[in-house]
């Protein structure tokens, strides 16, 4: 039994489509179906019920557990015999959102790099809840996403927390308040009352978005539903229509830096949301091993170090 095969079960479990596992996987679904029936064969029972959706079978749910445990231990036998032959090489899979990484990494990486140049880092850029499962299921070291991280079985440490923005174009306060545009901020920065920007049409991410569910906790509070004109899975899509004046976006603080902040005209009106809500600790997560991959602990040293500053950049906003 290897770890391919296992993984390739856990991909199945999760996906409960052989069809999906496989657009997941970059593999053929027959190439899939062969590996799990080879597997099958090993176990000596069926795992799945080939129903649509798929589902375990009794077999297969008591194989569940044990399955998570192999990959789990079988990366830590990697870092421990990477760690044992060379401290120096070696290798970390870590995930991000894309937009997330865009502005972190950049800073990052080439101070990981410069001092573990043998070090080959691998980048899954995905959704939060994606990047979390990838680790549960040991397809990635290590993660930097909201807290808290969902589900057991993951060691948490803290990075920095992020607070969020409303970025509100002056053509949109003209058209619904002409004439009272900075009554109508005054009172919002006075009251942090989203109810008053209701007739406003608003730029939102997709559901499942860390900044849509300040969105959302924000419109649940004030009673209303929003005037939503564009949802989208990208911020920067968000960010660029609100540029051309479509709508009011929620953004995070951490991302309005260096060119995007260089951008915003002077007639935008930039508020911070000041409720408990509007802000959310990020954090590094991984699987709660006996031993840590010694490429995690410095990865995340080496984060914490150079992102450490970065409070004062975002101060003055």
């Amino acid at each position: 039994m290897n770890d391919q095969s296992v993984g390739y079960f856990l991909t199945v479990e999760e996906e409960r489509s052989f069809t999906k596992a496989a657009q997941r996987l970059y593999l053929s679904q027959q190439a899939l179906s062969a590996s799990i029936a080879a597997l099958e064969r090993e176990v000596g029972a069926a795992l799945f019920e080939r129903t649509s959706p798929l589902k375990l079978t009794y077999a297969g749910e008591r194989f569940l557990p044990y399955a998570h445990q192999l990959i789990r231990i079988h990366r830590l036998m990697e870092a421990d015999l990477q760690d044992v032959q060379n401290r120096r090489s070696g290798r970390i899979l870590l995930g991000i959102a894309p937009t997330r990484g865009k502005l972190l990494l950049p800073r990052i990486l080439p101070v990981f790099h410069r001092a573990y140049p043998q070090v080959m880092v691998n980048l899954l850029e995905d959704t939060n809840e994606a990047v979390c499962r990838a680790v549960k299921n040991g397809e990635a070291d290590l993660q930097i996403t909201q807290m808290p991280f969902l589900g057991e079985g993951l060691s948490v440490e803290p990075f920095y927390e992020e607070h969020t923005l409303l970025l509100i174009p002056r053509e949109v306060l003209s058209a619904a308040f002409p004439g009272q545009e900075e009554e109508v901020l005054h009172r919002f920065s006075e009251t942090d009352e989203i109810g008053l920007l209701k007739e406003c049409p608003f730029l939102l991410n997709c559901s499942g978005n860390i900044i849509r569910s300040v969105a959302d906790r924000y419109f649940e509070a004030a009673g209303i539903q929003p005037r939503i004109a564009v949802e989208s899975r990208s911020i920067e899509t968000l960010l660029e229509l609100c540029l051309q004046g479509m709508g009011i976006v929620f953004y995070p603080d951490a991302f309005l830096a260096g060119e995007v902040r260089e951008r915003i005209p002077r007639s935008m009106s930039v508020l911070p949301l000041r409720r408990p809500e509007a802000s959310y600790p990020l954090g590094f997560g991984y699987l709660d091993l006996p031993s840590v991959p010694w490429t995690v602990t410095e990865f995340i040293r080496i984060a914490k170090e150079t992102i450490s500053d970065r409070r004062s950049q975002y101060d003055n906003l």
